[in-house]
C-alpha cells in the first residue's frame, strides 16, 4: 500500500484538507501510520509538509491575535496557558485556610471499643503509612 501512495498526489490531498493526516488519509483509502511512513520516507514530502502546517500554524496564530486584539478572555487565557508558559507566565492557584491554628480540624479518634488484636492490626498499618514530615 505504501508503494500506491505517490509523494505528489499525498501532498496535494494535504493541501487540500489543510494539513490534516487524518482527512488526507481517508481521501486516499489508507491510514495514518502509512501516510506518516510515507511522508517520512521521502525527505522532499517531509519538507513541504512542514511548510503546510508551518502556514496553518500562522494562520492559527493570526485569528488568535485578532482574538486577543478584540478582548476575547477564552482566547487570551489560552494564549497565556500555551505561549505565555514559554516566556514565564503562569497559571497559580492560592488556597487560604481560615481557622484557629491552635485548634486541629480533625477529632481524636476513640479507640476505647477496640480489641487488643484489632489495634494491634491498626498499629502494624499505620507503621507502613509513610507521612511527609516539615
Amino acid at each position: 500500500m505504501l508503494k500506491d501512495l505517490k509523494p505528489m498526489k499525498v501532498f496535494q490531498t494535504l493541501i487540500r484538507f489543510d494539513g490534516s493526516y487524518e482527512k488526507t488519509a481517508r481521501a486516499l483509502h489508507t491510514t495514518i501510520w502509512k501516510l506518516e511512513q510515507c511522508i517520512s520516507d521521502n525527505p522532499e514530502l517531509e519538507e513541504q509538509v512542514g511548510i503546510v502546517h508551518n502556514k496553518l500554524y500562522e494562520s492559527a496564530l493570526s485569528s488568535a491575535k485578532d482574538l486577543v486584539d478584540m478582548r476575547n478572555a477564552d482566547m487570551t487565557k489560552f494564549v497565556l496557558k500555551t505561549i505565555g508558559a514559554k516566556r514565564g507566565w503562569a497559571e497559580k492557584s492560592a488556597v487560604t485556610l481560615e481557622g484557629n491554628p491552635d485548634k486541629p480540624l480533625y477529632k481524636p479518634l476513640d479507640l476505647s471499643g477496640m480489641t487488643e488484636a484489632e489495634l494491634l492490626t491498626l498499629k502494624n498499618a499505620a507503621e507502613k503509612i509513610t507521612v511527609n514530615k516539615p
